[in-house]
């Protein structure tokens, strides 16, 4: 009866006619592939990758097919080369680029590209590279998905790059336009995760885009408002938070909100708020992509009160944040003003500082702390590290106005007191110091008051000065523990 019912099936006509189907399908899926000559359409493919995605590519050897999970073809040893040079200008180099393909459309000639899988390799993309994207997104039409496994990237402005290591993650598109992106890299030895949510209602790339940075907390969250394609301009308002218990001079659990305006050459971001338990300011950015990368910030701060930083945690935290060494390739000039300042000694109550960052030194170009009767502090030098070793070579100057009043304001001892007089007091001392070790090696010293001091002499001071820092750098913005000079 089950063996009647069985030949029935499979006698009726529709179901021979699906059974034929499925076997035609199945041969032109499986079988037909392996009969076609992939190599006579070798230059198609590479023409199509040149109007899809604007790079020229050269494919080394022999395409194979596969057609398992997706039917795909497989180029294997990939040359990459710039679209607009009129002369071969090498990009970089893949070992292998899986296309999925329909390959009805294939036995009929037509390249029709909609889901690439990049493996291994690198690539080094010149600035002009995204505009020519921006200018020519309708192109991308067709493109749903691009799939990153293990690729470096170097991103060149000029002489100078930005390099994204161990790419690996996806891009999707809808309606020629990226709907999303989740990826996974590394910048600067850090690993870094980037999520992108566009909002294709809008029929621009406009969305939401997440960057996170782990091992420091390191999270910003944009919100992008317009972007123009043509003009390759993109605007927003953004929050950046950072909440790492290693973070300098109380960085952990800081909140910003800013707006930005990103173009092909630079990025402003502007309108800068910044709060955390310690800062409270405002600020503006800019960073520049030609002719190298190089970030400029400038900030103020109002009534920071430092004395809920013990000396002991802000050396601690200085010694960490590997404050002083810089990437070789970074570029940038910060510039910092604190006004109503509280500090542990009450001396100081303003402070302004201009760092430069240049080929991996960090140099203090600037820095000025100033009290309510003007006495100042003021420092300049370069951080030089090597061999796990970071030197301070400095320049630095101390002005009292009144020395009675400046020991009156700082609590310093009666007795002392009684015997200053209320002249004023100019002392300069150069020298390098070694970060880790809070070590001073004084080269010279200086004052409005005596006669050059001898090699002995300095030794002396030198060896009082050592003293009175006690192995922690932070001291020495005390003024206090220079008192040995008046």
């Amino acid at each position: 009866m089950i063996l009647k019912r069985v030949n029935n099936f499979f006698n009726h006509q529709s179901v021979k006619i699906v059974a034929i189907l499925f076997f035609v399908i199945f041969f032109i899926v499986f079988i037909t592939p392996f009969f076609i000559n992939f190599e006579k359409y070798k230059k198609d493919i590479e023409n199509a990758f040149e109007e899809k995605l604007f790079l020229k590519i050269k494919i080394n050897e022999k395409i194979t097919y596969n057609p398992f999970l997706r039917p795909h073809i497989e180029l294997n040893v990939v040359d990459i080369f710039d679209v607009k040079k009129k002369e071969e200008f090498y990009l970089g180099n893949i070992y292998k680029v899986k296309v999925n393909i329909n390959i009805f459309n294939l036995i009929f000639g037509k390249i029709n590209i909609n889901q690439l899988e990049i493996y291994e390799g690198l690539i080094e993309l010149q600035s002009g590279f995204f505009q020519n994207i921006f200018e020519n997104y309708q192109k991308l039409e067709g493109i749903k998905k691009i799939e990153f496994h293990n690729i470096d990237l170097k991103y060149f402005a000029k002489n100078d790059y930005v390099e994204f290591t161990d790419v690996k993650g996806n891009i999707f598109f809808k309606n020629n336009l990226v709907d999303e992106i989740k990826l996974n890299s590394q910048i600067f030895g850090l690993p870094i995760n980037i999520d992108f949510k566009g909002d294709i209602k809008k029929k621009q790339n406009v969305g939401n885009l997440k960057i996170k940075i782990k091992p420091v907390k390191f999270n910003v969250d944009f919100d992008l408002e317009s972007i123009d394609l043509k003009k390759n301009n993109f605007t927003g308002f953004g929050k950046l938070k950072v909440g790492n218990e290693n973070s300098t001079i109380g960085l952990n659990n800081i909140n910003l909100q800013f707006n930005f305006n990103v173009t092909s050459n630079e990025a402003i971001v502007d309108k800068i708020v910044i709060n955390s338990y310690l800062f409270k300011g405002t600020g503006h950015s800019k960073i520049m992509l030609t002719p190298k990368l190089f970030l400029e910030a400038d900030f103020s701060f109002q009534d920071t009160n430092f004395k809920k930083l013990s000396n002991k945690n802000l050396f601690s935290d200085i010694l960490k944040s590997e404050l002083f060494s810089s990437p070789e390739n970074f570029f940038g000039v910060f510039k910092l003003n604190f006004k109503n300042m509280v500090t542990g000694h009450g001396m100081f109550n303003n402070a302004n500082t201009e760092i430069v960052f240049e080929s991996g030194d960090v140099v203090i170009r600037q820095l000025d702390l100033t009290s309510k009767n003007n006495d100042k502090l003021s420092l300049n030098g370069r951080f030089v590290t090597q061999n796990r070793e970071t030197i301070f070579f400095f320049n630095s100057q101390i002005e009292i106005q009144n020395l009675k009043n400046f020991y009156r304001d700082t609590n310093g001892p009666r007795e002392k007191i009684a015997l200053l007089s209320n002249d004023n007091f100019i002392g300069n001392l150069n020298g390098d110091l070694n970060v880790k070790r809070a070590k001073v090696f004084v080269n010279n010293i200086s004052t409005n008051r005596t006669k050059k001091f001898s090699r002995s002499e300095i030794n002396s001071f030198q060896e009082e000065l050592n003293l009175r820092l006690n192995k922690n750098i932070t001291n020495a913005f005390d003024p206090r523990i220079y008192s040995f000079l008046f």
